[in-house]
């Protein structure tokens, strides 16, 4: 976020107090939902919340050229979720699949039977079959490869593992330069609905 934080001051430098303005708010909001009091969970509404901020304010920085479509099922807003949980994935789609063209971006959530399915998928860069095998490997082990880039998605893949036990599932699939799509699935009763909650 810290070249986010050059791109709010920019315009404030430029005396564009009302786009500087907006995305100082913006800021404050994603920061808020950061840190959620201290919570580990959140509501589900919560976290695509803190996508959507994440995401308005990296597509200001690339010139709106990214597009993101969340689809998530009715009934599911309510739901805890733990925190910070799928934002880090949208962010490595534009980190590591955004090649400075078009991209388009994918959210869906729904429920089935007793689990709650999350697809995210974009039409990146993708990633080949090689770095795809050692990727799977690297969030197999219970300490990320050092030496590997993903160590972010092995921080997701373990805290799954603690939280949702081994009911859950993470898996991650690509086709090189056409796309590549992760998979959660997360028990529901390891999913509770909060008590009051919320942001004033």
């Amino acid at each position: 976020m810290y070249n986010t934080l050059d791109f709010v001051i920019w315009p404030a430098q430029n005396r564009d107090v009302k786009e500087g303005g907006e995305l100082a708010k913006s800021l404050s909001r994603y920061y808020r939902i950061s840190l959620s009091r201290g919570k580990e969970l959140i509501p589900l509404s919560q976290e695509l919340a803190h996508i959507s901020l994440y995401f308005e304010l990296q597509n200001k920085r690339f010139d709106e050229k990214i597009r993101l479509c969340l689809n998530a099922q009715d009934g599911l807003s309510q739901i805890s979720i733990l925190k910070l949980l799928l934002q880090p994935l949208v962010e490595n789609c534009i980190v590591h699949g955004f090649a400075n063209r078009e991209e388009s971006i994918a959210l869906t959530l729904c429920r089935t039977d007793s689990f709650l399915t999350i697809q995210l998928a974009d039409d990146g860069a993708g990633i080949s079959a090689e770095k795809l095998a050692r990727l799977r490997l690297s969030l197999e082990l219970e300490q990320a490869d050092d030496s590997f880039s993903g160590y972010g998605l092995h921080n997701i893949a373990e805290r799954i593992r603690r939280y949702y036990g081994e009911t859950a599932s993470f898996r991650i699939e690509s086709i090189p330069d056409v796309e590549i799509c992760v998979y959660i699935s997360l028990p529901l009763l390891a999913c509770p609905l909060p008590p009051s909650f919320g942001f004033a």
